[in-house]
């Protein structure tokens, strides 16, 4: 199933937080190799995925095959000449902010307004049950609380990108295309949202310059125009209700988030902040 693959034909071009990609040196391809940790059965989803996405017309990619080096699994998509994502536009030419953050706020509101197949797609929640659920760090308190959560949020058939953020929509100045989909699902827009809230408000600058070229000041300003955008509101209306609904879903991810990233265990500290962002939404 998987193909073995030699380095020697590509160049590395990138990383990102669960894996390193590979451009070809002479033809339109692009392998993604996932650190050491994550499983076959891992790989296999995130390409399955892609599979399906394709299939029902969401620009993307298209997935080649599964591929490995003897040591990292992946997989092979097609490359697109001269591509460049939104946050490396917008670190490159800063006044493209404000246009290009319009432009993201649109496409991802076509994206939610496709209708997903629960038959070939996973639940976005019910992923997130059953991180807690088979979690060994994750107390039984803790359990407790993100369930009852759950058990609150619907399970509506929209498509979801699973990692929204501007890294992981590229563009050749013709197509803009949505890549890095193995956390593709369906569930309400809520799950997206917050995950861009998590980004843009609650990295440090650091963080936040390494994974998407942006000062911490670009980045509120992408999350402020993006949810006025998303949501219809003028410049002068209050975003703070609307944010405030975002928090449980926020911090019910991020356990999640790091534990697949960097297979982060869920501390104490941790689970207390969770229980308490999701207590925040509802004081």
């Amino acid at each position: 199933m998987y193909q073995r693959i030699s380095l020697e034909d590509y160049v590395r071009t990138g990383e990102g937080a669960t894996a390193v990609a590979y451009t070809h040196k002479t033809e339109p391809r692009l392998i993604k190799l996932y650190t050491p940790g994550f499983t076959a059965d891992e790989a296999l989803r995130d390409f399955r995925i892609a599979q399906t996405v394709y299939a029902m017309g969401l620009p993307s990619p298209e997935p080649y095959r599964l591929v490995t080096d003897g040591e990292r699994l992946g997989a092979e998509y097609e490359l697109i000449p001269g591509k460049k994502s939104f946050s490396r536009l917008i670190a490159d030419d800063p006044s493209q902010l404000r246009p290009l953050t319009l432009r993201f706020a649109k496409l991802t509101q076509e994206l939610h307004a496709m209708k997903a197949d629960p038959s070939t797609l996973p639940s976005f929640r019910e992923m997130i049950r059953s991180f807690y659920a088979n979690e060994p760090s994750a107390p039984d308190y803790l359990r407790e609380k993100v369930n009852a959560f759950l058990d609150t949020v619907p399970d509506t058939p929209t498509c979801l990108h699973g990692d929204l953020q501007t890294g992981n929509l590229i563009t050749d100045g013709k197509r803009d295309l949505w890549i890095d989909l193995g956390l593709f699902s369906y569930g309400v827009p809520e799950w997206d949202i917050a995950q861009l809230w998590v980004f843009t408000n609650r990295l440090d600058e650091d963080r936040q310059k390494a994974l998407f070229h942006l000062t911490q000041a670009q980045m509120r300003e992408h999350w402020d125009l993006f949810v006025r955008a998303y949501y219809g509101l003028g410049p002068q209306d209050p975003i703070d209700a609307t944010v405030k609904r975002l928090f449980p879903y926020a911090a019910v991810r991020i356990p999640f988030m790091l534990n697949m990233a960097f297979r982060t265990p869920i501390s104490e500290g941790l689970a207390n902040f969770v229980i308490g962002m999701i207590g925040a939404a509802i004081s």
